[in-house]
């Protein structure tokens, strides 16, 4: 190990001698259960971890007590002991467990424990983010459960002038007619020929499970373009999968699931696969030496059990998208076996089209679920539920803006707050 490492015990300078209490504590939480290995490495001998051993046998939380006792016998039997061999030694046992398999997982599983320690950190900061209080979100609106939104998949391309006529619909809150049309249901737009070719070959649903079953198949082309109108709901379902994965209920064949905001400037600066890493293990003192140990094992394998969730691709500068770590990833210059979903607004996703497999649309909300949203945000406020339904019945230019999630949202909130817009500017 480098003399002039820079991951110092407690915070102290290699050559200052730290508090007593705290390198204790902070050598057995770093590597306690390994103390056999530590006393080895500070020069202690066999008979020595014996001894050790024999003395605690029977002491109720034995490794801390025999981590104790092979540091007090390291400063009393080695000669001139410094602390930085101390820290060397730590270290190198730390990287040695983090290269290692997880020692609590199954014997099948050959992930490194640096892997699972990162896997875990990112399930945590999944699981707090969808924790959040109403009052940290704005609109402070959040109904209690998850609102499935309707999307509709297809792998073929089309072509523009399909593209514009079924844009067209949904953006006068046409959603039902796109929805049955495209379910074989009767519809006015199965008899133009348009809405036919583009509405060919997709299907609607609103089970996230339906449009992630190609990754969880393991195909070779594992690549999810998600697209729709600002507000449509692209961050809430990119979330949604996240905690999904988190709670083991989405994507359960891959180890590690990162979800990347784009117009995170930490993202946009990345070079390394490592400064990516960093992102989801701030404020921990082995950020860094989880970060490259995961990199290296992830580049040997080409990101194989590794899912990217990259979110807001239209706001991802466009000079990046032709020469950033991003960039290779999306064009498979690095990490090239991971998965990929990527949400955008359709304009700036089109040169990604060629290069997926699915793409889904999220259309947002049909009349059925415009109702539903309101029941959930309103409940066992009756009256006011009625008084809703009725002013969107009586100002429908207001009522087609609200096929879009987020303006239904903004609606509730100014109800809420004694206001209703009387048109909709």
């Amino acid at each position: 190990m480098a003399a002039n490492s820079s991951v110092i015990l407690h915070g102290k300078s290699r050559n200052d001698k730290p508090d007593w209490r705290d390198l204790v504590n902070d050598v057995t939480d770093r590597c306690g259960a390994y103390w056999q290995k530590l006393g080895l490495k500070l020069g202690l001998q066999d008979y020595d971890i014996a001894n050790i051993s024999m003395d605690h046998a029977y002491h109720p939380n034995q490794s801390v007590a025999c981590c104790r006792a092979v540091l007090q016998r390291w400063l009393t039997k080695i000669s001139s002991p410094t602390w930085g061999e101390l820290d060397d030694a730590v270290k190198e046992i730390e990287e040695s467990i983090m290269l290692g398999p997880d020692p609590t997982a199954s014997s099948d599983n050959k992930e490194p424990h640096a892997i699972t320690i990162l896997s875990e950190r990112v399930r945590q900061l999944n699981e707090k983010a969808h924790a959040r209080t109403d009052e940290e979100t704005w609109p402070p609106i959040k109904p209690k459960q998850f609102t499935p939104l309707v999307l509709m998949h297809h792998r073929t391309l089309r072509t523009v002038k399909q593209t514009t006529a079924i844009s067209r619909l949904t953006h006068s809150g046409k959603i039902s007619e796109v929805v049955d049309a495209a379910s074989n249901r009767q519809s006015y737009l199965s008899s133009q020929k348009v809405f036919q070719e583009a509405l060919d070959g997709s299907t609607v649903t609103k089970e996230v499970t339906a449009i992630l079953a190609p990754l969880e198949k393991g195909k070779d082309d594992q690549f999810i373009l998600i697209e729709g109108a600002p507000g449509i709901g692209k961050s809430v379902l990119m979330n949604e999968i996240a905690y999904g994965w988190s709670k083991k209920r989405l994507l359960k064949s891959f180890g590690l699931v990162l979800l990347l905001c784009l117009r995170d400037p930490s993202v946009q600066k990345a070079v390394y696969v490592d400064d990516l890493l960093k992102c989801f293990s701030r404020g921990d003192r082995r950020a860094a030496d989880i970060a490259r140990l995961c990199s290296d094992h992830l580049c040997q394998n080409g990101g194989k059990e590794l899912m990217f969730l990259l979110d807001g691709y239209d706001e991802f500068p466009k000079e990046l998208q032709k020469d950033s770590l991003i960039a290779d990833i999306l064009q498979r210059r690095t990490l090239p076996n991971c998965g990929l979903v990527v949400s955008s607004r359709p304009h700036a996703s089109e040169h990604l089209r060629d290069k997926v497999s699915l793409v889904v649309d999220i259309l947002g909300f049909t009349e059925v679920e415009q109702k539903t949203f309101i029941y959930q945000v309103l409940e066992g406020q009756q009256q006011k539920i009625e008084t809703i339904v009725h002013y969107l019945n009586d100002h429908l230019t207001i009522a087609n803006l609200c096929y879009i999630p987020f303006n239904m949202v903004i609606l509730l909130y100014l109800y809420t707050q004694g206001y209703l817009p009387k048109n909709s500017t």
